[in-house]
């Protein structure tokens, strides 16, 4: 009831800051590679921050959409390689699941 009763922006700004905290409360696991979600949870609760950013600009402006983009382009390089390696293991798997065709002597 507290924000109902501040200036949209600072009401905006509180919400945000909400939705900030629980971005950073991801664990940063997918830089040692011990959580495969830890990078996609990351990636989902920066394009969540975004969405809400976005709805509110013009309350706040759009400076900070601007630095949440860039902290979002640096994630897809790894997005990328996780996808690939993905790919590399389900090849690998089924390659040692095909029976190999005799040698022709």
């Amino acid at each position: 009831m507290k924000r109902l009763r501040q200036p949209a922006p600072t009401a905006v700004c509180a919400l945000l800051a909400n939705c900030s905290t629980r971005r950073r409360s991801v664990p940063p696991a997918w830089k040692t590679a011990e959580d495969s979600a830890a990078l996609h949870d990351f990636r989902v609760a920066l394009r969540r921050l975004r969405a809400n950013q976005r709805a509110y600009r013009d309350q706040i402006g759009a400076k900070q959409d601007k630095r949440l983009r860039r902290l979002a382009h640096a994630t897809n390089a790894a997005r990328d390689r996780e996808v690939q390696l993905d790919w590399l293991r389900l090849q690998r798997q089924e390659a040692s699941q095909t029976p190999r065709a005799n040698s022709m002597r």
